[in-house]
C-alpha cells in the first residue's frame, strides 16, 4: 500500500492562505498542514481544532539572529505552537530548508521525535515528494508553473510514490494583495490548491486503489 500524507506548508502566513487549506482539507484533500507561529494569521490555527481527521505539525522559522540558541528557538516555536493548539505538534518540517540541514539541531531533534513520536520531514519516517512546486524547496529558482498543473501532481506521484509512507509537500492556498506583498509565491498557491481539488486527481485518486490518504498521525515509527 502507498501511504500518501499530503502537507499544505505555510499555514498563518496570511488570511487568503489560511482559507485555501482549509478548504482543502473540507475536500478531503489535503490531510496535514504545518503552522508558522510568529505569522500574523498564526491564532486562525484554532480553527483546524474543529477538523479530527488531520494533523497539524510545526512550520519552523529559523531565527534572523544567527547568534540565538537554535535550540531554545525550537523550544520557543513549539511553546507557542501549544499555547495556540492545546497540544505539541503532530509532526515538524521547517521553512525553506530541510530539517536534517538545521545546523545545531539534528542531534536534538532525533532525541526529541523518539520521545514525543514526532514524525520530522525527510527523515526517514517518510517519503519525501518535493517536486510539485513551483520553485526549489529552498525558495529559489524561477517561477514554473508547469510544475503544479494537474496533470504534473499525477506524473510526479506517479514518479515518486513508494510502498509504505510518503508526504507531498505543497504550498495551497488562495491569493490576495497582502500575500503578494509578503512572498513572491502567491498566484501559483492558487494553482496548486486547483490541481489537488481538479476533476482530474479526484479520478486519479479513485482509480488507484493502492494509494490511501492518511495524515502525519498514521505514520508509525
Amino acid at each position: 500500500m502507498k501511504y500518501l500524507v499530503i502537507n499544505a506548508d505555510d499555514f498563518g502566513n496570511s488570511a487568503s492562505v489560511n482559507k485555501g487549506i482549509i478548504e482543502g482539507i473540507k475536500k478531503g484533500i489535503i490531510t496535514s498542514t504545518s503552522l508558522m507561529v510568529y505569522r500574523k494569521y498564526a491564532e486562525e490555527a484554532v480553527q483546524l481544532k474543529s477538523f479530527n481527521n488531520i494533523s497539524v505539525g510545526l512550520h519552523f522559522e529559523l531565527p534572523k539572529d544567527k547568534n540565538v540558541d537554535i535550540i531554545a528557538e525550537f523550544k520557543t516555536q513549539v511553546a507557542m505552537f501549544t499555547k495556540l493548539m492545546g497540544k505539541g505538534p503532530d509532526h515538524f518540517d521547517s521553512h525553506k530548508i530541510r530539517p536534517k540541514d538545521i545546523t545545531g539541531l539534528k542531534d536534538f531533534l532525533e532525541t526529541y521525535s523518539k520521545d514525543h513520536k514526532m514524525p520530522i520531514r525527510d527523515w526517514g519516517h517518510a517519503n519525501l515528494i518535493d517536486k510539485f512546486f513551483g520553485l526549489n524547496l529552498e525558495g529559489t529558482g524561477t517561477l514554473d508553473v508547469n510544475k503544479i498543473t494537474p496533470q504534473a501532481l499525477i506524473k510526479t506521484l506517479d514518479e515518486n510514490l513508494i510502498e509504505g509512507y510518503n508526504e507531498l509537500m505543497c504550498h495551497a492556498g488562495y491569493v490576495d494583495d497582502e500575500l503578494r506583498a509578503i512572498t513572491g509565491y502567491n498566484n501559483l498557491r492558487e494553482i496548486e490548491l486547483n490541481s489537488l481539488l481538479s476533476p482530474e486527481f479526484k479520478q486519479y485518486l479513485a482509480e488507484n486503489e493502492n494509494i490511501e490518504l492518511i495524515n502525519w498521525q498514521a505514520v508509525k515509527f
